[in-house]
This record gives structure tokens, C-alpha cells and sequence, in this order.
């Protein structure tokens, strides 16, 4: 079960979204850990839009490109790997070769199309234990092209 998206193809596909009011908002960035508040979006990151009013509710989730000065829309997982690619931290994510597990740190969520894609080729979902998502059934091969596409450390026991 090959994949056949690359990490730059999926990223091309995300929506670009045009004339944010940035300033109707408050916004806060995702720092790698948690979402704080900011002034501007001036730096690529992933963004929370928030209201401006006695009783603040999230609006919207987006991630800004810098480099294209462009706002993206896409699943919400996506766009925090995104962020947690572009602050330079990595993803380190563990094959288990005798029980053929890949083991994905909840907190690094991988894009869900590429989650998608695990839960396909094992034809069962992902369970959750001590902080990771595990994904059974899947062959060593699979858990190295997934980590190469999306520029993840592998350790494989």
C-alpha cells in the first residue's frame, strides 16, 4: 500500500485562504506545545483566531506561510505538523518489527491523510496508550516510506 502523496504534494493541495481580517482577531500561535498569545502574524506558524469581545470564542485555525505571505486551511492535525515542521522540531515516531506496530506520539499527530493512509493498510483504527497512537499491522516498509515523506525520525526495535 504505497504512498503516493508526497509531504510537499499534500501541502500544495491545502486550501489558500484570502483577505483575513487579522485585526478583527485576537491571535494566538502554537509554540509546540500550546497556543499563546500573539501580536501579529508575521512568522510561519499555525494560528488561532480568537473573538474580540466579553466572552472570547475560537473562530478559526490557519496556518501562515511566510515565505508566500498565505493563509492555509486544512485538517487540524495537518496544520499543527506543519507548525511543528517548520519551528524545527522533531518527530520521532517507533516500529515495534516482532508485534509490526508504528507508534506515533499523540502530541505529533501525523496529517490525516497520512494517518489515513496506516489505518487503510491495516484495515483496523489506531488504539491510544501512554501518550501514543499505535498502529497494528503495519509492515516495516510502510513505516519507513511514512517516515521519509513526512521527514520522521524512525527507531525501529
Amino acid at each position: 500500500f504505497p504512498v503516493t502523496i508526497g509531504f510537499d504534494s499534500w501541502q500544495n493541495s491545502l486550501t489558500r485562504i484570502e483577505g483575513i481580517p487579522t485585526f478583527d482577531f485576537d491571535l494566538k500561535i502554537f509554540d509546540g506545545a500550546n497556543f499563546v498569545d500573539c501580536t501579529s502574524q508575521n512568522q510561519t506558524g499555525f494560528y488561532q483566531f480568537w473573538t474580540r469581545d466579553s466572552n472570547p470564542q475560537l473562530r478559526y485555525t490557519f496556518f501562515y506561510d511566510q515565505n508566500t505571505e498565505s493563509w492555509f486551511q486544512g485538517d487540524w492535525y495537518g496544520l499543527r505538523f506543519l507548525a511543528i515542521r517548520s519551528i524545527g522540531q522533531s518527530v520521532e515516531v517507533y516500529y515495534d518489527s516482532e508485534a509490526k506496530t508504528l507508534e506515533v506520539p499523540i502530541a505529533q499527530r501525523l496529517p490525516e491523510l497520512y494517518e489515513t493512509y496506516l489505518v487503510m493498510a491495516s484495515g483496523i483504527l489506531p488504539t491510544y496508550k501512554d501518550g501514543f497512537l499505535i498502529y497494528d499491522r503495519i509492515c516495516l516498509r510502510l513505516a519507513r516510506e511514512i517516515s521519509d515523506v513526512l521527514g520522521l525520525t524512525l527507531t525501529v526495535q
